[in-house]
């Protein structure tokens, strides 16, 4: 039996008499984000669903003091992926939704070797509302300068013959959308304190309406991922920036994936899907710079989240507007498709269709408590 990197907890029911089976899912009952699952690519987590981590997905050794800058790990990825790309021949095709994270993505592309290069190596795929999302990225780079590809159909563009690269996966070095929710439960003041397991437990039960025993078990499990994490936590947004840096790596790093149509796949397994796609923020250097740079991510309150991102594509676009831009999901606006897997395993078989007894894993974490 494989296992799988990817999968949409809604469509794993039927096991819910089972105590550890039924906690598990209590999660995805009370949270918005019920179609992204939480995969411990530390293993310090085992849930009840078979999974794999891929040597690349592992989590690197944390280096106190980390000397790279996160534009020096942004130009680094960008120089990377042009070297790969001269070498097998494919053109670099960069996923732009208009958002902060994808706008960073070209920007370090265009910053790394000059528009000059950038002309010839790469395409943007967009929707008309990458637009709307950033017009001055737009009209002062990409429509005088690069070839564009309409982004209606990315379920059909993962063939090895180009280097998908997206914005994924920066949320998960900065923090995601978790922090304002928290922050709406606990107040910026008291985000910014030292962490307590009591206080994660009453967010999930009086927050998020999780039962008590419920919102006890997963307050015990992530505090236990958080203590053995191998940098310093201090307060609630270290806390589920390290659960969001471990928990949600795998799937958000597979997630568009998942939009893929796989009639017209060419990958042939999971070595071609390293190969021919790359999540931009992914790299080594970049996860070490998180883990390294806790003042880097906020200036202390959920407006300033990712302004450091933000600055640097501002002093490139010469917009100062830009520095007030607010951090939107815009995810969904490259995602259109006809199809979705609700799974997917370690071979890139795409599964529809779910016997949730297949795929239950027993020796879990949730029946130790």
């Amino acid at each position: 039996m494989n296992s799988l990197i990817v999968y949409n907890p809604i469509y794993f029911t039927g096991l819910e008499n089972l105590k550890d089976f039924d906690a598990w899912r209590a999660m995805y009952r009370v949270t918005n984000a019920i179609t992204a699952p939480y995969i411990d690519r530390t293993s310090v987590i085992q849930f009840p669903i078979k999974t794999f981590i891929p040597n690349s997905c592992i989590m690197p050794d944390y280096v106190e003091g980390f000397s790279m800058s996160y534009l020096d790990c942004a130009l680094e990825q960008a120089s990377s992926i042009y070297q790969e790309s001269e070498q097998d021949g494919s053109p670099v095709y960069v996923f732009w939704s208009g958002g902060i994270d994808s706008s960073m993505v070209l920007t370090a592309f265009i910053m790394c070797r000059g528009m000059d290069y950038a002309q010839k190596n790469l395409k943007v795929v967009m929707t008309p509302e990458s637009v709307i999302e950033n017009p001055t990225m737009y009209y002062k780079f990409i429509l005088p300068n690069l070839e564009i590809i309409s982004g209606e159909h990315i379920d059909s563009m993962w063939e090895k013959n180009k280097i998908i690269v997206t914005g994924e996966l920066n949320d998960q070095l900065i923090g995601s959308d978790i922090m304002r929710d928290f922050i709406s439960f606990k107040g910026t003041k008291e985000t910014f304190t030292p962490w307590q397991e009591s206080e994660i437990e009453r967010y999930y039960h009086q927050h998020k309406k999780m039962p008590v025993q419920h919102a006890e078990i997963w307050a015990k499990i992530l505090s236990a991922c958080v203590k053995s994490g191998p940098c310093p936590i201090i307060d609630y947004w270290d806390f589920y920036w390290y659960i969001t840096f471990a928990c949600k790596w795998m799937y958000v790093g597979h997630r568009l994936l998942v939009y893929a149509d796989p009639r017209t796949i060419t990958y042939k397994n999971y070595s071609d899907f390293e190969k021919y796609h790359r999540s931009f923020y992914s790299s080594i250097n970049f996860q070490k710079w998180s883990m390294s740079n806790p003042d880097k991510k906020h200036q202390g309150t959920w407006e300033t989240h990712k302004w450091y991102p933000r600055k640097i594509v501002s002093d490139f676009m010469q917009d100062t507007n830009y520095l007030k831009k607010n951090k939107n999901g815009s995810l969904w606006k490259l995602a259109i498709s006809k199809f979705r897997a609700n799974a997917i395993d370690q071979n890139l078989n795409f599964i529809e269709h779910i016997n949730t007894t297949e795929w239950y894993e027993s020796n879990n974490s949730f029946k130790e408590i």
